[in-house]
Order: C-alpha cells, then sequence, then structure tokens
C-alpha cells in the first residue's frame, strides 16, 4: 500500500503540520523523496536543524532532492480596468545570486547559521547528501509548463481551477460560482480577466488572491503531477495545490487522500488520538525523537508496503492482532511452560546441566510476555506500542 512517496516540500505550510507530514511519510513508506529549494530549505533547517537534516537523508529509504530553480509568475504593467498582464517562468538565480546549486546551498546555510568555516562545512555536507537538480529534470523532460499554459487558455478550466484554489485556501469558502478568471495569451505573457482580487475571504491574504499566485499554482499543480508520476510516487504537496490536483481528477491526489484518511483512523485506533503533531506543538518532543522512531520503524514500513491498495489500514491492523499463532493453539500455559522448559533441557547438552534447566524455568517464569512475543513472531503492533507512542502526547 505504501511503496513510494514523493513529498514537494512547501515553505508556506504551518511548521508543526510541515514537520508531521514529513514524519508520517518516513514512517509509513518504503521509499522517500523530499523535495527542496530555495524556500523550504531555510525552513526545514531553522526547525529541525542541521544534524537532524542529515539523519534524515542518511536513511536508507529517504532521497533529497534539491532544486536549484523554482516556478514563479510576476505581473507587469498596469492593470486596464480589471485586466492584468502576467508573466509565468522557471525562476533562475539572477545575477547577483549563485547559479551553482552547491553555492546555493552554502547561501542558504549562512543565512539561517551565520558565515563560519564549520557553517560551510555543514553546507558541503548537505551537498553531498542530496542530489542537485532541475525542473526539467524531475520531469523526465516532459514540457508540462507549455501543456500547463495551454489549458489555462480554456476559460472554463481556467475558472474552474481558480474556484479550487480558493477552495484549498478556504475550505469554508462560498458563493465561488461568481468567480471570474479567464485569460487570453498576447506574446509571450497572459492578459488575466478577473475578479478575484476584488473578493474577500475570511482567513486569506490579499496576496494570496493576487492573479498572480493563482496563476503559479495553476501552472504548479501540473508540473508536481508530473513530477509524481516520473517518481512513480504517490504524490504530497500543500492543501491548495492538492485541492487543484484533486481538480485535475488525479489518481494520485486522490491516493494522497486516502492515506491521510487512513493515518487519521489508524491514529484515533492504534495511538488513541495521540499524534506526532501534538507532540511537536507541545515541544515536549523535537524532530530528533520522531527520527529514532522512524529508524526503528524499517519492519513497520515492510508491514505497511506488503498492504493492497485495495485494502485499509485499519483493518489489516486489526486483523493481524487477532491472528492466531501456533502458540496460541496450544491447550495452555503449562504447555507452553513445558516447551521452554524442554528448550532448557535441551541446552544441557551444550552447557552444564543445571544452567540449561534454570534456563528455561528461569524464561518461563519470568518473562511470560516475553516468551509469547518470541514465539508468536513480531505484529504491528509491537511496534506502535514499544516505538512511537512512548514519544507521543
Amino acid at each position: 500500500m505504501f511503496e513510494r512517496a514523493v513529498y514537494q516540500a512547501d515553505d508556506s505550510t504551518d511548521d508543526f503540520a510541515f514537520l508531521e507530514k514529513i514524519a508520517e511519510l518516513l514512517i509509513f513508506y518504503s521509499h522517500v523523496t523530499i523535495i527542496l529549494d530555495r524556500g523550504s530549505l531555510p525552513k526545514i533547517l531553522s526547525l529541525i536543524g542541521h544534524e537532524n537534516i542529515v539523519r534524515m537523508a542518511s536513511l536508507p529509504h529517504v532521497e533529497v532532492l534539491f532544486l536549484k530553480e523554482f516556478l514563479a509568475a510576476h505581473s507587469f504593467g498596469k492593470p486596464i480596468v480589471l485586466h492584468q498582464f502576467i508573466r509565468g517562468n522557471i525562476s533562475r538565480p539572477q545575477n547577483d545570486r549563485p547559479a551553482n546549486a552547491h553555492e546555493q546551498i552554502r547561501e542558504v546555510y549562512e543565512r539561517e547559521l551565520g558565515k563560519s568555516f564549520y557553517t560551510r562545512k555543514k553546507a558541503d555536507f548537505f551537498s553531498q547528501l542530496s542530489t542537485q537538480t532541475t525542473i526539467e529534470k524531475c520531469l523526465g523532460g516532459l514540457n508540462l509548463i507549455r501543456d500547463a499554459e495551454l489549458q489555462i487558455l480554456d476559460q472554463e478550466f481556467s475558472g474552474n481551477a481558480a474556484r479550487a484554489y480558493i477552495k484549498g485556501l478556504s475550505p469554508t469558502a462560498s458563493n465561488l460560482d461568481n468567480i471570474k478568471f479567464n485569460a487570453m495569451k498576447i506574446g509571450d505573457a497572459f492578459l488575466i480577466d478577473s475578479n478575484i482580487d476584488q473578493l474577500k475571504y475570511a482567513g486569506v491574504s490579499n496576496n494570496l488572491l493576487s492573479n498572480a499566485s493563482i496563476f503559479r499554482e495553476i501552472i504548479t499543480s501540473k508540473v508536481n503531477l508530473g513530477i509524481s508520476s516520473n517518481f512513480n510516487g504517490d504524490l504530497y504537496t500543500n492543501r491548495v495545490s492538492s485541492q487543484l490536483i484533486k481538480f485535475r481528477l488525479s489518481a494520485a491526489a486522490t491516493k494522497a487522500d486516502n492515506f491521510r484518511s487512513e493515518v487519521s483512523m489508524f491514529s484515533d485506533l492504534a495511538m488513541c488520538g495521540k499524534s506526532i503533531y501534538k507532540s511537536l506543538a507541545s515541544r515536549n518532543r523535537n524532530f530528533g525523537h520522531i527520527l529514532d522512531v522512524v529508524e526503528k520503524a524499517e519492519r513497520f514500513r515492510k508491514w505497511t508496503a506488503s498492504i493492497g491498495t485495495d485494502k485499509s489500514l485499519v483493518k489489516e491492523y486489526i486483523s493481524e492482532l487477532n491472528s492466531i499463532s501456533w502458540l496460541d493453539k496450544l491447550p495452555n500455559k503449562a504447555i507452553r511452560f513445558s516447551i521452554f522448559l524442554g528448550l532448557g533441557e535441551a541446552l544441557d547438552n551444550f552447557v552444564a546441566p543445571p544452567f540449561g534447566k534454570a534456563f528455561g524455568i528461569g524464561v518461563g517464569l519470568a518473562d511470560q510476555f516475553l516468551i509469547d512475543k518470541i514465539v508468536k513472531g513480531w505484529k504491528p503492533n509491537h511496534f506502535i506500542n514499544d516505538n512511537l507512542m512512548p514519544v507521543l502526547d
């Protein structure tokens, strides 16, 4: 069920929701690709620190990519009544900014941690652990940006996409039918006819309602979908982009929603409603504690990966807990005890006679629970109870 995930890290997401999402993916998925850029690297560096970034990037099931460019859109010229000119492009460093990805990483580190020899060494180490790449490479060479721009020219599509964008920003927003967002291509730019910047939505800042922001997010959702497809993984991104991708009837976004729903139900059942978010937000735990758990979750990840896509995580978990081992089929605990007593007698053939039998009796009396655990074998609740629950609030 949870085999490969692609997370497009986003610097606009709430801090603890940002960390919780990464933590959940690291625990549940067998392979996780985390894509960072000049916007999201400073955020994760300030939240978890260099040492934890290194620990995360060093995990055998984690791949960290650093994009030296990002999608951008900006307005120019004077608006004509309700019309505005927008130009979209892949933003690359200007003449006064480093073009080399390694230099960009060093610049981010020095801005966050201060300029020093040790900061440069840390930045260089992160560069070695991550893969520096471009949007074009992440898309496998597909020109999805041009495809996305052509879609925007479809008035029905662009209007519905703008409504999906608003819904992502403000789930309770109403009167969405009144939204207008039409585009016309003029040269290398778009003339936008929109009324969104005149509308007000609770909890949504005006800069997020700009035509440039909407244009960029519509393009970005198409590109994120392409990246997910190229990496053959389930896509995770911010709520707005996810809403736009759902509008595109994306199977990847549908699976992402299923993951959120499954993990939410799983948390209510197996973790008694406790969550990683609450633990981090209370500051009783930091991301280092979460990585301790991730490093012990390999067997759990193998189990989640083995669950069929048509199965329910919660149902499979309950099924595992209710499964009966050969030890459970024995008539009573006396027979269980005799098995371990027999094990002790077998040891007498290899060690001094009293010690083997003493081992069998000692194990049988001292830790019946341990005996059950060894003979019955591993179950997913062992990881939840022994490793995950102790760090949750």
